[in-house]
């Protein structure tokens, strides 16, 4: 019996259908574009914020340096809370606000400030929550101050920690001028009062005595809504701590300085 010659073509399978097998290369390839389509959608998104944030947080610290340097004739740093400040904005609070003068405070050399205010309305009169502030004159702040005050030569201070005093010492008309004043809390401010006063042993006349006073003390002057709260002696600097609740910038100025709001953070 002749063997049946080998058919080259495959049976087909029950039912007549030849059936088709979907190649997995074309799926696998469609899905990673749009997996990449994706990633690159988040990155974009992610730099688009992440931009927005940095130039919305470079702005509004500018914007209240620049308020601050109007207002006192210093330059000033400023940061701001951790959170995002668009969501400060959407929100109407900002958590906290640190500014840092370090140097010529109200055109003074040797004058310095530290503020921390919180819970700042970011619109409006940018009403603030709580607000603390740190004043300081240094001894050769305090010295320029002296300086200004007629009749006195050589001028020389000493801070002196332990006394908690400001020890000035110099001449008048030629004569060893010595004083001491002590810096002191009397109301809610700072007041310097006069210790040791004499020119060769012998009382000066209180009008001098005064000048030197008010010299100093126009050098440490007391925010306008705020209240002192502590004063501390060291031998670099005096220090005025001042505190306040439910202020605006207006109220940390003092004397003539403007510090008005005009900042939406």
């Amino acid at each position: 019996m002749d063997t049946p010659p080998n058919n080259p073509q495959q049976t087909p399978p029950a039912g007549g259908v030849t059936s088709r097998v979907a190649k997995p290369g074309r799926k696998r390839s469609t899905g990673r574009i749009v997996g990449l389509s994706a990633v690159g959608l988040v990155a974009l998104l992610v730099i688009v914020l992440v931009g927005s944030e940095l130039w919305f947080r470079h702005s509004s610290t500018s914007c209240i340096a620049d308020m601050v340097k109007k207002g006192t004739g210093a330059d000033a740093k400023v940061s701001l809370s951790k959170k995002p400040v668009l969501l400060q904005y959407a929100s109407g609070t900002a958590p906290s606000i640190d500014i840092d003068i370090p140097d010529n405070l109200n055109n003074t050399p040797g004058l310095s400030a530290k503020l921390h205010l919180t819970d700042v309305q970011v619109k409006g009169d940018n009403k603030i929550g709580s607000a603390t502030v740190v004043g300081s004159m240094s001894s050769d702040g305090i010295l320029s101050r002296v300086k200004s005050v007629p009749l006195v030569g050589d001028p020389k201070v000493k801070l002196d920690k332990g006394a908690g005093t400001i020890d000035i010492t110099g001449t008048m008309l030629f004569a060893p001028l010595e004083i001491n004043l002590k810096p002191e809390l009397k109301g809610g401010k700072l007041q310097l009062t006069a210790g040791k006063v004499n020119v060769m042993g012998f009382g000066v006349p209180d009008d001098l005595a005064q000048q030197l006073i008010d010299a100093v003390d126009g050098g440490l002057p007391t925010p306008k809504g705020l209240k002192a709260d502590d004063v501390d002696v060291t031998d670099q600097n005096v220090s005025v701590t001042y505190s306040g609740q439910n202020v605006t910038p207006a109220d940390l100025a003092s004397g003539s300085n403007d510090l008005g709001g005009g900042c939406s953070v």
